[in-house]
């Protein structure tokens, strides 16, 4: 996100906007555990056996607390809407995987959250865009192009704060161990 000057009827204005996809920072990938293996690579340890598991364990737990947090609801089976709603979910399940290995290997409520508004605005927009064709109406084509740019929008903030998030983690990391070593060397040199 960065700070712009205002254009058109704002001009001068300054005001906040999402960054064009051209100008997003670089992914930030997954530091990967460090698992002690044998040298044939099998697990060396219980230990590094329980670590691996809880990994996956805490991937599904993160994914089913976000869509829980996003205030799904179940919608009757002959509900228009389902199938469309549906498969936004199963698009939000695909995201947020992808997205979690481009920021560091963890996605943030802010960014999950992101993507949930951008899941449904392309359930909508599909919605409006089969609504337009069935009807051929054109206020439905217009509304549904607008719902996919909120989800176009939603989708770059979603990346742009999950890559800050994963820098900022990192940074902490980084920093938290130098100082610890730094630490130590003052201990050892008997300051």
């Amino acid at each position: 996100m960065t700070l712009r000057k205002g254009h058109g009827n704002g001009k001068g204005t300054p005001r906040i906007e999402v960054l064009p996809a051209d100008e997003l920072p670089a992914p930030i990938p997954a530091a990967p555990e460090a698992l002690a293996r044998r040298p044939d690579g099998t697990l060396a340890s219980s230990e590094a056996a329980k670590a691996l598991g809880a990994l996956g364990g805490q991937a599904k737990a993160n994914k089913k607390k976000l869509l829980q947090g996003m205030g799904l609801v179940e919608l009757a089976d002959d509900n228009i809407f389902k199938p469309y709603y549906t498969a936004a979910q199963a698009w939000l399940d695909a995201t947020v995987d992808i997205y979690s290995a481009m920021c560091g290997g963890t996605l943030g409520p802010g960014p999950s959250a992101l993507l949930g508004n951008a899941a449904i605005a392309l359930a909508m927009s599909r919605y409006l865009t089969d609504r337009s064709v069935r009807e051929q109406e054109e206020l439905h084509a217009r509304q549904a192009l607008r719902y996919w740019d909120a989800m176009k929008q939603q989708k770059l903030a979603a990346y742009e704060l999950g890559v800050r998030e994963a820098k900022m983690r990192a940074d902490l990391k980084e920093n938290t161990a130098l100082d610890a070593f730094e630490a130590a060397l003052k201990r050892q040199a008997g300051e």
